[in-house]
């Protein structure tokens, strides 16, 4: 009977394993253990200690408590009475067991609450991380909306044009001012390609540009290039070029800023061209001086030729060869008078000389003149008006005019050949005849026309044809001054030109000068015969030729001559009567001479001429013009 099992001990066993979860930690629970267990019979009393190893008999039962990731602990049991103690055995280990299923639980429980509280944490710290994220995300997603709209606002609004283009040129975007330059609307212009708005002498250069920035030769380019407006016009420009490369420097776009330089453009060649135009002045200005020069010294010399040429022909028959001969070096010599007048004329130093013209005679001698001097596969062809036509007019001037127009034909027809027609009609203009210009009041005009088969002016050109230094021509082949000087000659006869022309067909020139009513210029008749005489003649020029020649002239006549190419200070002369006689240019120097001369005589000897001397020839008797290549002055 003493080895049955007690309810009561069974059943603190059951209240023990009930009240242990309440004890709240482990040395609690091994005290409350070791109490409660020392009521079970044969226990003579309970220890709790952590494992290790221990001296043991039989009277001693070791409980091992193992809980995973916690200090190792075990109960000693030690007996009084084994045998009253075996029967309470199993009950004692599944106690034990209790108590270490109940220690790992808490231990569990402990391990899990650890993790959690870290777990806890950590969600707490990376919780406000992640709101410090947040915060610096949106504070850089504001920061880049602000950017982009910063970006865009500046590109969108900017004054110069802004464009964006992919690696092979494809544009992405352009901003208003970039596509208004050219002539489009933004969204026009997105998707094509930026070599298509190039003009095509600039294609070259812009991608030899691009391919310096994808090979990272340069970091940025400008440099100036032209686009094709969308009406097909040039517009010049400023580019600066940068390529944006992505983290891993790879291309990604190119940006590229446009400045429109078309008005400087316009403004640097209008500069050029007025310092062309000042220097062309200049050389002209300096080409008159030197033509009148030349104009002087060839007079001088026509006047030793007119002059030889006259004594020579005196001493010959009026109808002998020799004297024939003598007459058209007399001609030839005259009409060399005309080419000095030209020539002092285009030097500013001779007036314009205005009188009747009848301008089928200018036309006849200067397409004679032309036939001579343009290739034989043009033809000449003119149609002249049987009525006379008679304008006020420089002859000289109305020959170049003429002249430059028919040159220009004829250079029109080099290559190819044609024909060069001239033709003059009078017209009676009124208002309710179609052909009547504008410009024209009514009455009656002479109309020269130059038609040449030639190539053709492009109507585009034909606003300015007439500007100065204007050409088509090649270097050197024309100074585009011929149409300018013509138009400038035909305004100062109060006439107007008008041109028509069809590329590949010709051009037609023509001018409308008012006619005139009465007669033309005459043939200058020729000087009446010298007037003989025994007066004492004192000759004084700069050119020996000149003197020799008058002091044989006038000593032919009978006259005693004093001649000298210096100053006659160093000279006297007897009697109260003294002529003094200079020859000199009949169109341009006719006092010259004697002022230089003069000047050089003492002012005495001025006196004495002015206050003694008298005409040696009274006023009637004096010839009604000097001879054409002297003049004469008496004091």
């Amino acid at each position: 009977m003493n080895n049955q099992i007690k309810p009561e001990v069974l059943g603190q066993l059951l209240l023990m394993q009930t009240l242990i979860g309440s004890l709240p930690d482990e040395e609690r629970i091994f005290d409350f253990a070791c109490k409660g267990l020392v009521d079970v019979p044969g226990v003579q009393y309970i220890e709790w200690q952590d494992d290790a190893s221990v001296d043991h008999d039989e009277t001693t039962v070791i409980l091992p408590i193992k809980v995973e990731n916690a200090p190792a602990r075990q109960l000693l049991l030690h007996l009084s009475d084994r045998q009253a103690f075996e029967p309470y055995l199993e009950y004692i280990k599944n106690f034990s067991f209790m108590l270490t299923v109940l220690l790992e639980e808490r231990n569990q429980r402990r391990i899990n609450e650890s993790h959690q509280k870290n777990l806890e944490r950590r969600i707490a710290e990376r919780t406000r991380d992640l709101e410090k994220e947040i915060a610096e995300r949106k504070k850089t997603e504001a920061a880049l909306l602000q950017s982009e709209k910063l970006f865009r606002a500046s590109f969108e609004y900017a004054v110069i044009g802004e464009c964006l283009t992919e690696p092979d040129g494809k544009i992405i975007m352009v901003n208003s001012a970039f596509a208004h330059m050219l002539g489009y609307e933004p969204a026009a212009l997105a998707g094509r390609n930026v070599i298509e708005l190039t003009h095509e002498d600039d294609i070259a250069l812009s991608k030899l540009h691009m391919l310096g920035l994808l090979d990272n030769t340069v970091e940025t380019v400008a440099f100036e290039k032209r686009y094709v407006h969308a009406s097909g016009t040039t517009v010049w420009s400023s580019v600066g070029t940068f390529l944006f490369r992505n983290v891993d420097a790879a291309p990604q776009f190119f940006i590229t800023h446009i400045s429109d330089i078309s008005a400087q453009k316009a403004a640097e060649t209008e500069r050029l061209e007025l310092e062309e135009q000042l220097r062309h002045a200049q050389k002209m200005e300096a080409i008159g001086t030197l033509a009148g020069g030349i104009a002087h010294d060839f007079n001088n010399i026509l006047a030793v030729i007119i002059g030889y040429t006259e004594l020579a022909a005196e001493d010959l028959p009026p109808a002998s060869e020799p004297r024939q001969s003598l007459e058209q070096v007399q001609l030839a010599a005259d009409r060399a008078k005309e080419l000095v007048r030209q020539i002092l004329f285009f030097s500013r130093k001779q007036p314009r000389k205005l009188m009747p013209v009848d301008i089928r005679g200018v036309i006849a001698e200067t397409t004679k003149l032309l036939r001579a001097s343009i290739p034989a596969t043009i033809d000449i062809v003119t149609n002249l008006d049987a009525e006379a036509a008679a304008i006020m007019a420089d002859r000289a001037q109305i020959e170049q005019i003429l002249m430059n127009l028919c040159t220009n034909g004829a250079q029109a027809m080099e290559e190819t050949g044609g024909t060069l027609t001239v033709e003059q009609q009078c017209l009676d203009l009124d208002r309710a005849n179609p052909q009547l210009d504008q410009e024209l009041p009514s009455g009656r005009y002479v109309v020269l026309s130059v038609t040449d088969t030639g190539t053709g002016i492009n109507e585009d050109l034909l606003g300015k044809i007439f500007d100065p230094y204007f050409t088509t021509k090649e270097v050197g082949k024309g100074s585009g001054m011929g149409l300018s000087v013509v138009i400038g000659l035909v305004k100062s006869h109060n006439g107007i030109i008008r041109v028509a022309s069809r590329k590949g067909v010709g051009t037609t020139f023509t001018i409308y000068f008012p006619c005139i009513t009465g007669g033309v210029e005459k043939p200058i008749s020729p000087p009446p015969s010298p007037i003989e005489g025994n007066e004492h003649i004192l000759v004084v020029d700069d050119e020996r030729a000149i003197v020799e020649i008058l002091q044989r002239s006038l000593q032919s006549l009978g006259y005693q001559v004093t001649a000298t190419c210096s100053s006659p200070r160093p000279w006297k002369f007897s009697g109260k009567t003294l002529q003094i006689s200079t020859w000199s240019s009949p169109t341009r120097v006719c006092l010259a001479s004697p002022v230089k001369f003069f000047a050089e005589i003492s002012r005495e000897y001025a006196r004495m001429c002015r206050s003694s001397c008298a005409p040696a020839i009274p006023p009637e008797s004096m010839p009604p013009r000097p001879p054409p290549w002297a003049y004469t002055v008496f004091c």
